[in-house]
């Protein structure tokens, strides 16, 4: 079971780590914070987040869907292909999470550097604790992750 918390302004937020080209991150400085966001289609990555990660976001190709952000402004994304997000377990083991077609948006104005959308969340029961101000998401065993395919 994933643990994700209640952030000071009201937002759910979790921490995850990138996993890209079947190379571990180094977890302990490359976890950075995701909104869980129901309402977004997809999961999508700040390009901050993913240059920080090591992501060559020049080498990434374009992708035809466009988000739009909290403002209304539209972002054009990217195409982030064999990548998955690693999550932190209530037991402190981790949990790996593979995403097909995870985006990279080109510009963002949030505090957060992803959000999480139903691609991901769907995969899982969630359920909070808002007196702890704690997020539960509990996989769901009968929906299988995407492997990743050899190259």
């Amino acid at each position: 079971m994933v643990i994700a918390y209640i952030d000071e302004d009201g937002t759910w937020k979790t921490r995850v780590a990138l996993f890209h080209n079947n190379s571990p991150p180094d977890v302990y400085d490359k976890w950075f914070a995701v909104l869980i966001d129901t309402g977004a289609e997809k999961t999508v990555l700040s390009v901050t987040a993913a240059v920080g990660l090591g992501v060559d976001f020049k080498a990434l190709p374009k992708s035809d869907k466009k988000i739009f952000g909290v403002t209304g402004h539209m972002m054009e994304t990217w195409k982030l292909d064999r990548a998955g997000l690693l999550f932190l377990n209530v037991d402190g083991s981790f949990h790996l999470e593979t995403c097909e077609d995870l985006l990279v948006a080109d510009t963002w104005e949030e505090d957060y550097f992803g959000i999480l959308g139903r691609d991901l969340l769907n995969r899982f029961n969630i359920s909070s604790d808002i007196e702890n101000k704690k997020i539960y998401l509990n996989r769901i065993e009968s929906i299988q992750p995407e492997l990743f395919k050899p190259i």
